[in-house]
């Protein structure tokens, strides 16, 4: 069978194998550490990656776009209005004061050191 696919049918099958481990590691470590299982996964994916564990190819890009489509998905679900409200007044006050107090420093020193 891999002499007729190429190889590539067996590798995505090797790497949806793997995925499936790491999701039910995630699983497991997120629910002894109280952690989002989101942190393991996005751990996981750079180890299986950037080891070059896992060969990119078509289908799992492919499969990787719809699997975070779903995992948006089940985190808005888990989002309700109140708590929505309390990080939307918390993001404003910190991107506020990262982007004019950048602003002012830039401008102080161009007044400063441009002639």
């Amino acid at each position: 069978f891999r002499a007729m696919s190429g190889g590539q049918a067996i590798d995505d099958l090797f790497a949806l194998m793997l995925y499936w481990i790491a999701t039910l590691l995630s699983a497991f470590l997120a629910k002894g550490t109280r952690l989002s299982p989101l942190v393991f996964y996005l751990i996981f994916g750079m180890i299986l990656a950037n080891a070059k564990i896992v060969k990119h190819s078509d289908f799992l890009n492919s499969f990787a776009e719809v699997c975070i489509t779903v995992v948006f998905f089940a985190l808005g679900l888990e989002e309700n209005v109140a708590h929505f409200k309390d990080g939307i007044r918390k993001a404003w006050g910190i991107a506020s004061i990262g982007a004019i107090v950048p602003f002012l420093i830039g401008y102080l020193f161009t007044h400063l050191f441009w002639p």
